[in-house]
């Protein structure tokens, strides 16, 4: 992304407070204006013509060789003139080069009929000049938030199926167990698996092999719960995280997705089904598990009796790996 361009013109840091005397106007006369306004230049007006600037330090140094010679002057013949201008729309870089070129420290600025309407001054250039490397700062710090936001999505999303991927998983497993173990809330998991992929793959081919595959996993998601979570365990095989759910709502969760994945209605010709079907092993943590990895044993397990029990099916088994139950469709 190209960093954002900022135009500022310089009507927008220019000053308006501007105080005129004319041209044949006494230094003395002069200087009392400026006292009285608490400003540093004047312009100096010939008739409605605009003819100079006078300054603090031009009036300064002409007021003291006044005192030494006693001879006293106009503005005219002091004055700056003449006016080094810019346009009032122009941007603020082209003023601030118009000033390292003319060496002067104020640019008197003019609309677009050529008569003046303000002032700016290095200060204000170097004040709007330093808003803006500070607009750039800011600008080019989001956007490497934004890329780093990105880069951090990138390394824990499966590329090809938009899911959390290996490393997503552990770490939402590491988190859930955590929790389970310090505020005893149950959770449960789910290992899903596309029955007969392998002969779909050999008899569609790969990329229709990965479309079904993406299919799966697009339902899948759309249809769990917000607090869920889908991730790609490995080829066609596929981990749901259901935190603060018991056995019994992993079944009827575990249920639902495998009819979500049916009536897809993926053809598979392969299959017994005549369409993609999957089989589920479900377990829950329990608190007696020293670690998740007994959890997804027992769900692999479970998803092994599944398959064995026909596919398109979920099953469970218990702690001890004997009480079996299937729900086989």
């Amino acid at each position: 992304m190209e960093n954002q361009k900022f135009y500022t013109p310089v009507s927008e840091l220019m000053t308006t407070e501007i105080t005129r005397v004319q041209v044949d106007a006494s230094l003395a006369e002069a200087a009392r204006a400026m006292y009285e306004k608490r400003l540093s230049c004047l312009l100096i007006d010939s008739g409605k013509e605009t003819v100079g600037i006078l300054t603090e330090r031009d009036l300064t140094r002409a007021l003291s060789v006044m005192l030494d010679t006693g001879e006293h002057g106009t503005v005219e013949e002091i004055m700056t003139s003449p006016l080094i201008t810019i346009p009032a729309q122009s941007d603020y870089n082209v003023a601030i080069k118009l000033l390292k070129q003319s060496r002067c420290r104020r640019l008197v600025v003019t609309r677009p009929d050529d008569t003046v309407c303000g002032l700016i001054t290095r200060s204000d250039l170097l004040s709007a000049q330093r808003q803006v490397l500070e607009k750039q700062v800011q600008q080019r710090t989001a956007e490497l938030q934004r890329t780093n936001d990105r880069l951090a999505a990138l390394s824990v999303t499966d590329p090809m199926l938009g899911i959390g991927n290996r490393r997503a998983m552990d770490q939402a497993l590491d988190q859930a167990f955590s929790q389970m173990r310090r505020y005893s809330r149950p959770y449960s998991i789910a290992l899903m698996d596309i029955d007969h992929f392998k002969s779909f793959n050999d008899h569609y081919g790969h990329q229709i092999g990965d479309e079904a595959l993406m299919a799966v996993a697009a339902s899948v998601k759309e249809h769990i719960r917000n607090t869920d979570s889908i991730f790609r365990y490995g080829g066609e095989e596929f981990l749901i995280l259901l935190p603060e759910t018991s056995l019994k709502g992993a079944l009827v969760a575990a249920d639902h997705v495998r009819e979500v994945v049916e009536k897809l209605r993926i053809v598979h010709e392969k299959s017994p089904k005549d369409v993609v079907t999957t089989s589920l092993g479900v377990s829950t943590v329990s608190i007696g598990d020293i670690d998740q990895n007994k959890a997804i044993s027992r769900a692999d397990e479970a998803l092994y009796v599944a398959k064995e029990k026909g596919r398109n099916a979920v099953a469970t088994i218990d702690d001890d790996f004997d009480r079996i139950e299937v729900a086989q469709k």
